[in-house]
C-alpha cells in the first residue's frame, strides 16, 4: 500500500490547522484510495501539541491529531524533542509514538513513502 506522511514542522496556524485537516480527510478515504497516513511531529509543531488553546488553529490542530488517533492512523513525535521539554509521557498517554526523526526520514526514503511536509 502506498504512504503518505504529513510532517508538521512549523507552528504557523495554517500549517497546523490546514495540514491537520488534510490529513484527517486523508486517512478517512485510506480504504478507498489505497494510500495509508501516517503523521509525524516535529520542530515548532512539537511544542503545539501541549497547548491548550481553546480555539483557533491550535485548537483545530490538536482536535485532528486526536481524531486521527482514534482512527488509528500512525501519529508520532520526535522522542529526543519529547525528553528535552519533558513531555515524553504526556504524548505517550494521549496515544502518540515517539520515534527518532533520523530513522522515520531513512525508513521514508527507503520505503518511497511521500512526505508532505506543513
Amino acid at each position: 500500500m502506498a504512504k503518505n506522511l504529513f510532517h508538521f514542522f512549523h507552528k504557523d496556524g495554517a500549517s497546523l490547522s490546514l495540514g491537520s485537516t488534510a490529513a484527517l480527510r486523508s486517512a478517512e478515504y485510506a480504504s478507498e484510495t489505497g494510500v495509508e497516513v501516517e503523521v509525524f511531529v516535529f520542530g515548532s509543531a512539537q511544542k503545539m501539541l501541549n497547548e491548550s488553546d481553546t480555539e483557533g488553529p491550535v485548537r483545530t490542530f490538536n482536535k485532528n491529531i486526536d481524531e486521527l488517533i482514534a482512527s488509528g492512523a500512525r501519529v508520532a513525535a520526535c522522542i529526543k524533542a519529547a525528553e528535552a521539554t519533558g513531555t515524553n509521557s504526556a504524548l505517550v498517554e494521549r496515544g502518540i509514538v515517539l520515534d527518532n526523526a533520523v530513522e522515520v526520514y531513512a525508513r521514508c526514503a527507503l520505503d518511497g513513502t511521500n512526505v508532505i511536509t506543513f
